[in-house]
């Protein structure tokens, strides 16, 4: 008789642990899924960060690179530049006219 009294103590007992057990897991489910969120939300603020962090290294390097440019442009523009190029250009049609002339062209 014991056993089964007991039994019966259980059977009515049953559903409400269930309960607690399926109440309890819900909020272990919340948290864990509130600690996602944070997590990707750091995880957004981090990459943020390193794309600013690139892009302020590469203003500094084209920064740079216009600095060097602004010194060393000026320089191809000066005479020699523009008398080799004459040069080139005239053996160029000098060979046009021989080709021409041959009747390679």
């Amino acid at each position: 008789m014991l056993g089964g009294a007991r039994a019966a103590e259980m059977r009515r007992r049953s559903p409400i642990i269930a309960l607690a057990r399926i109440a309890e897991s819900a909020d272990r489910m919340t948290r864990t899924v509130e600690d996602l969120d944070a997590a990707r939300d750091r995880a957004a603020v981090t990459q943020e960060e390193l794309a600013s962090r690139t892009a302020e290294i590469t203003n500094q390097r084209l920064y740079l690179l216009a600095i060097i440019t602004a010194v060393f442009r000026p320089l191809g523009y000066s005479r020699p530049f523009w008398t080799l190029c004459g040069l080139f250009g005239t053996g160029v049609a000098f060979q046009v006219s021989w080709l021409h002339e041959r009747g390679w062209l």
